[in-house]
């Protein structure tokens, strides 16, 4: 692929001290902390505690999206690739006050049972209206307002999954007890989930995701639902390469992942006495009280922050009209992305209002535009990746039918995946390739054998024989 340097530099070059010097404090000084105590580079480090405050909040905060009123959670998806077979200890350190009291409710209130745990609910509530009508100390109602909450909270043990499949995920938003769900796996490599699951399912998690980041309802069959979805990911740097035969990298419309890597670090297991610690702790325990009380804060950009917001979107249509080629896709939803980081960033602005001021939204952008050189780097990592031998390099642009070039390609390559066809063409254009392959599957003439290869079709009366040379 052809990168225009300069267009790249302007656009997305900006340097780690700019970077860190516009998010706010509680962000700057622990990124700041944990790179020295850990020896890893920035940019990971302060998208996944991004990430992790964007889950911490939950339904809690909520951000209109242009043009459609829609109103969206912030929904912040991450996927960080290390070298290594352990999880940093960063990342243990970013997300144990998130995942620490998910785990603590859950184990509290499933050693109970639940119809121990919904009498205890119910007599808490009835403390509470005790409580308040006796005029109590405000700091002692708060008290057991946000006890009730963790329990009821704890009663529905599905803020997060470790299954991918849309089944489990429906179960699992049904169980929530906001519909803000995250997709993670604390214990091991969530990729390795994604690519077990079947093509149709790793197709409609697809849809879920992008679905969740419009606004959208979920769709699960023939149910709708009403819920958000996000996810972190932690992964091995040699799992990014089988992920770009799937839908999730190479798809026409693949969901809005913030790619990353992440060095090798000498420390593994989490180090404590970190100065910035507590307050890291106190500030995710903060938003997920928020979010247990169920309150819903609606942020609306100022007309200043407005235009910020709009030239940032501008200046990405103009680098991918330069830039043609198949990862624009995968910087189109920046500017929704900055929309989120200036609501993060206005959330931890002490006293901050509901609105998006013009510096929050500058200081938004700046952000993006520095994390999105990292994930430019990963994914042209991946583009270049070497491709199969004596690869045909003929095209869709000649007079044949799509649907005939395609399946002349297959048959001459089979078994093959599919970011190994996409790369057979010169300039593939996203709609036609996705279109030709997907009316050659529903029509037959190809299928995808055990390991997702595509390989061609032959009748043979009733019987169908794949044909593998």
């Amino acid at each position: 692929m052809e990168q225009n340097t300069s267009a790249f530099k302007e656009l997305f070059e900006v340097s780690d001290s700019d970077g860190l010097a516009a998010l706010p404090e509680t962000f700057s000084d622990t990124a700041t902390e944990l790179v020295e105590a850990y020896e890893v580079q920035l940019r990971p480090v302060v998208a996944m505690a991004l990430a992790t405050a964007a889950a911490a909040c939950g339904s809690y905060a909520r951000v209109v999206v242009p043009q459609s009123g829609r109103w969206v959670t912030l929904g912040f998806n991450v996927v960080v690739a290390i070298d290594s077979g352990r999880t940093p200890g960063w990342i243990d350190f970013l997300r144990a006050p998130l995942l620490g009291p998910i785990f603590d409710m859950q184990l509290s209130l499933g050693d109970l049972g639940p119809e121990v745990a919904k009498k205890r609910i119910t007599h808490g509530a009835e403390t509470l209206n005790a409580t308040r009508k006796a005029n109590p100390d405000p700091g002692m109602l708060k008290v057991l307002e946000q006890d009730l909450a963790r329990q009821r909270a704890g009663l529905q043990p599905a803020l997060l999954s470790n299954r991918l499949s849309p089944v489990h995920v429906e179960q699992v938003i049904n169980g929530c007890f906001d519909g803000s769900v995250l997709l993670t796996d604390p214990s091991s490599d969530p990729v390795e989930s994604f690519l077990a699951l079947k093509t149709g399912e790793k197709l409609d998690l697809i849809k879920l995701l992008n679905c969740s980041w419009e606004g959208l309802p979920l769709s699960f069959e023939q149910r709708v639902k009403s819920g958000s979805l996000s996810m972190f990911w932690v992964t091995q740097e040699e799992l990014l390469l089988p992920l770009c035969d799937t839908v999730l990298v190479n798809g026409a419309l693949p969901p809005p992942i913030l790619w990353l890597k992440s060095p090798v670090n000498g420390l593994r297991g989490t180090k404590h006495g970190i100065p910035s610690e507590k307050i890291w702790k106190k500030a995710i325990e903060i938003l997920f009280n928020f979010r247990c009380h169920q309150q819903t804060e609606e942020f609306k950009s100022s007309d200043e922050a407005e235009v910020v917001f709009s030239q940032f979107e501008r200046d990405i249509e103009a680098f991918i009209k330069v830039n043609r080629n198949s990862l624009a896709r995968h910087l189109t939803w920046l500017p929704a992305l900055a929309r989120r980081v200036a609501v993060i960033c206005t959330v931890f602005s002490e006293g901050a209002p509901s609105t998006i001021s013009s510096d929050a939204a500058s200081a938004a952008v700046l952000v993006v535009r520095w994390l999105a050189a990292d994930h430019l780097r990963v994914l042209l990592t991946l583009e270049a990746a070497p491709v199969s031998p004596g690869t045909d390099r003929s095209t869709l642009t000649d007079n044949h039918d799509p649907s005939e070039v395609m399946l002349r390609k297959i048959r001459q390559k089979a078994p093959v995946s599919r970011r190994t066809l996409w790369r057979s063409y010169d300039n593939p254009n996203a709609v036609t390739f996705q279109s030709a392959l997907d009316g050659l599957i529903r029509a037959g003439h190809v299928v995808k054998d055990s390991s997702e290869m595509l390989v061609p079709v032959e009748s043979s009366g009733s019987a169908t024989v794949v044909a593998v040379e």
